[in-house]
Order: C-alpha cells, then sequence, then structure tokens
C-alpha cells in the first residue's frame, strides 16, 4: 500500500487552490470503522456506497449483496478489513465531507472475528456497529477496550429488535442518545444515509486521534496480527536504503558530492559524444582535425572521472544491490520510495508553478528557470 499516493484538497484550502500530495499509507487521518454483529437486515456494503456518494455521482466502493454472485464474495472475505479513503476535491458542491477521512469496513461477523474488532477499536476514532439484535449483556462490545466512540446502528422494523436490550448496553458503554441509531418505520433509505453521513461528520470534524496506516503496525503487533514488512529480507533492505537517503538534506550538492560522475562532467561528455556525431559547429575547420579535437576534449574529462573515488552512498548503493533474491528487490523498492519521498514535496510545487506560468507567453524566463529548478531537484539517477 505504500505505492498508493493521494491529491487532496480540503475545504479549508479551497479558496487558495491549495493541494495536499502524499503517500496515502503516512497520511494521519481520521479512521471511521464500520462493523456487524450478528445478523443484519441492514446492507452495511450498500449503505456505505451511497454514504461515500454525492448526488450527482453515485460509486460501488464496497461490494454490497446485491452485486454477489454465484460463490458470495461475503463469505469468501469473511474476517477482511476493507479500508477507502475520502478525499474531498475543494468544491463545496461536490464534497460530501469537507476534510479527507479513511473508512473501514469489516466483512463479516464480529462475533467471529474478536482480533480484527479490537484492532479497529484502537485505532479508529468511530466505530458503528450494525446489528438487528443485540444480548443485553453482550460481552463483546462491553468488555473491549475502546479507544473508538462506540455507535449502535439498528433497524426498529426487524422482527428481532428489542429496544430493551439496545438501552442495556447502551448505559453499559455509557452511550448517550446520539451514540444511537436507529432506522424506524417511516424512514426510507435517502434519510437514513443522510442522518448517518451528518453523524459521521460529526464525528471526524471533532477528531482528537488521527493516525496513518503506518502507525497502525504496533497496534497491529499487540494483537498478533501478521505484518508483511516484519520480513527479515524486508527490514534488513528497509534498513540499507535508509542509511543511504538518511543522508540528503539539500539534494543538489547531495548529488554534485555522492554522485559525481553523473554531475556536469557526464552532461559535458553527452555533449560532445552528439557532437561527435553531427558536427554542427565545425564551421570552416578541417573535419578530421576538428573530431580529433573532440576526442581530446572527451579523454580529458574521463580522466576527471577516473580521478574521482567511489563516492560513500555508491558504495553502500552496490553492497545493497548485491544482496540475493527478494533482499534486493525489496532494497531497490525502499529506495524508489524514500527517493521520492525526499523530492516530492519540491516537485509538486514546481510543477504547480511551472503549470501557472505557463498559461502566459511571456513567462519565457521564468519557465526555462523553474525547468532547470525540476532538474535540479529530481532524484531519477539516470
Amino acid at each position: 500500500m505504500r505505492d498508493i499516493v493521494k491529491k487532496y484538497s480540503p475545504q479549508k484550502l479551497s479558496e487558495s487552490k491549495g493541494f495536499i500530495e502524499e503517500r496515502i499509507v503516512v497520511s494521519e487521518l481520521p479512521i471511521i470503522s464500520f462493523v456487524r454483529l450478528g445478523e443484519c437486515s441492514l446492507s452495511k456494503s450498500e449503505i456505505l456506497n451511497k454514504l461515500l456518494s454525492n448526488s450527482q455521482q453515485y460509486h460501488d466502493t464496497f461490494v454490497h449483496r446485491n452485486m454477489e454472485g454465484g460463490d458470495s464474495p461475503r463469505r469468501i472475505s469473511n474476517g477482511l478489513v476493507e479500508i477507502t479513503w475520502y478525499l474531498p476535491c475543494g468544491n463545496k458542491n461536490m464534497d460530501v465531507f469537507s476534510e479527507p477521512v479513511a473508512v473501514a469496513n469489516l466483512r463479516g461477523d464480529i462475533a467471529s472475528f474478536e482480533t480484527q474488532f479490537a484492532f479497529l477499536c484502537q485505532t479508529s476514532e468511530a466505530v458503528f456497529v450494525f446489528f438487528d439484535a443485540l444480548n443485553s449483556e453482550c460481552e463483546l462490545l462491553t468488555n473491549q477496550n475502546h479507544k473508538a466512540q462506540i455507535f449502535l446502528v439498528g433497524n426498529r422494523q426487524s422482527k428481532d429488535f428489542k429496544l430493551d436490550a439496545v438501552k442495556k448496553v447502551a448505559t453499559k458503554l455509557d452511550l448517550t442518545n446520539s451514540n444511537i441509531f436507529l432506522k424506524t418505520k417511516g424512514m426510507n433509505d435517502a434519510e437514513f444515509v443522510k442522518d448517518l453521513r451528518e453523524k459521521v461528520s460529526n464525528v471526524f470534524e471533532n477528531s482528537q486521534m488521527k493516525m496513518g496506516i503506518e502507525q497502525m503496525s504496533a497496534i497491529a503487533h499487540e494483537l498478533g496480527i501478521w505484518i508483511d514488512e516484519d520480513s527479515p529480507e524486508c527490514l534488513t533492505a528497509k534498513k540499507n536504503a535508509d542509511a543511504i537517503t538518511a543522508e540528503i538534506q539539500d539534494l543538489l550538492k547531495y548529488k554534485e558530492a555522492q554522485l559525481p560522475l553523473q554531475g556536469q562532467i557526464w552532461k559535458d561528455l553527452t555533449c560532445l559524444e552528439k557532437e561527435e556525431f553531427r558536427l554542427r559547429k565545425v564551421g570552416s575547420e578541417n573535419i578530421e582535425k576538428y573530431k580529433s579535437d573532440l576526442q581530446l576534449r572527451k579523454k580529458r574529462l574521463r580522466e576527471k572521472q577516473n580521478s574521482h573515488d567511489i563516492s560513500k552512498a555508491m558504495t553502500c548503493f552496490i553492497n545493497a544491490i548485491s544482496s540475493p533474491g527478494m533482499e534486493r528487490c525489496y532494497f531497490l523498492k525502499w529506495m524508489r520510495m524514500n527517493l521520492d519521498n525526499v523530492s516530492r514535496k519540491k516537485l509538486f510545487d514546481l510543477r504547480e508553478q511551472y503549470k501557472e506560468k505557463c498559461k502566459n507567453a511571456e513567462n519565457k524566463e521564468e519557465i526555462k528557470d523553474i525547468d532547470k529548478q525540476l532538474a535540479n531537484s529530481s532524484t531519477l539517477l539516470s
């Protein structure tokens, strides 16, 4: 998931047309989770799809029961926590929520997946529990270590619904009426979703707990949940990549110091080699003598290149790239992501400036300068 990069504009930035671009794994956002306890006549996934869609566009973000075919995806994916992100564009007429929020959906009954439920209760700002019937004891809800606010979402039209049991559970959880949300007989789906959306908005607009997926690993460890990045090959590869990229403070100075062979000498050599084949600047000079001079200049530049000792960064890189199998693959991926993180904000700002300047043909010199900065700020090494 580290490869997922999102660009969004919270409404507080929309007046200045501000955008945020970052890896979603490290984005610290409030998480709102939705789970089911027992059988439920309300389709949680279908309601979530409506909750996350505006009036002009409907999206099937989560698979719901009406979309299921032969071998039910619900049975296959039970125990899976799906996650999506609602990221506003800054347009009040289109945005369902004014600020970014992560939405998690646990498939299956929490009675069968207590570990996943416990994880969501400790990482979410709020957990909405869908149900038809509640046991008045309901130890699964009352015994959890809740960091999240708990909301009970029931259907009063269900034949199994018992209001007294709901009140007893609410008392044990110390819930107020605002934490109990019931679909009544006179309420249609549109009204139900509208009211639910309002509750979700109130939760994350007053959010006290924002967490990125990367930060969740500590809680996952406590609950015994396996994490893919814990493999020895992945950890070693990350350590090797971090050892290289942690030294980067000023990108241009770093490239000059650690990658001198790909600096100005390399550019000059490239120009000479092009000229050697094109001969555009020969003028009235003897062609053979001109070619000989080009060869001599190339030789001197090669000698300059050879005078440089191998840099510390390149030594580390060669050692890491020589690792066997998966460790080498992990290293290359960590390097790509680390380098991308180094240049992302700088490049993003420069690209926005470049787009703005290109709207006016008179900004040629400024465009040229930004173009040069873009090249210098890039972490591409080839």
